[in-house]
């Protein structure tokens, strides 16, 4: 198995987590505070860049971290209802995406496992059952 899938798996989180971005993390869009925008957006980051290294439990984490911001923003009433959901379905979504990427890894983690395991076939003996391969009368 190649690590191609994966990228392209990465990839995918990367581009929802910036469409999380796009979506629920920019004042200017929103009216909510700056400071709140500002936070979300360094946590989002944080998102990608760990599954950008490859660091899937790593990203979701960070996703723990953010869900648990924007419900506590929800809480202070520094975010819209609207907003909250719309981000929550964000996060949803990369998250998904975060628990297939380490679900693949660890597949692959345990393939290479057994294939390492998997012991080598010992070489034939030649036809004439003497080892070495040749026929004939000894010499």
């Amino acid at each position: 198995m190649t690590t191609r899938p994966l990228l392209s798996k990465g990839a995918l989180v990367l581009m929802l987590a910036g469409a999380l971005v796009l979506s629920g993390c920019s004042s200017q869009s929103t009216g909510y505070p700056a400071a709140t925008a500002q936070a979300l957006q360094s946590q989002v980051l944080a998102v990608s860049q760990s599954s950008a290294g490859g660091d899937f439990a790593g990203s979701l984490t960070a996703l723990d971290e953010l869900d648990a911001s924007v419900k506590d923003a929800l809480a202070r009433g520094t975010i819209s209802k609207d907003r909250y959901t719309s981000i929550s379905a964000a996060i949803g979504l990369v998250r998904s995406d975060l628990e297939s990427a380490v679900a693949a890894e660890l597949q692959r983690q345990q393939q290479q496992q057994q294939q390492q395991q998997t012991p080598t076939p010992a070489p034939k003996p030649g036809k004439d059952g003497g080892g070495d391969g040749h026929k004939g009368k000894g010499g």
